[in-house]
C-alpha cells in the first residue's frame, strides 16, 4: 500500500496530532539497531 499525498495526508496529519498510528501504511519498523521490513512488503532491487 503506497501513501498518496491527496488521499492520506488528512489522515496522518490526525494521526499525529492524536498518537495514533496509521499501521496498515506502515512498510518499516525499527528495533531500535536497523529498520525492518514487515511482514508482507515486497522487497525492491538490490542497490550496487
Amino acid at each position: 500500500m503506497v501513501f498518496n499525498p491527496n488521499e492520506d495526508a488528512p489522515q496522518f496529519v490526525e494521526s499525529l496530532m492524536s498518537g495514533n498510528r496509521l499501521k496498515d501504511k506502515v512498510i518499516h519498523t525499527s528495533n531500535g539497531e536497523c529498520f525492518e521490513s514487515t511482514e508482507g512488503t515486497v522487497k525492491g532491487v538490490e542497490k550496487k
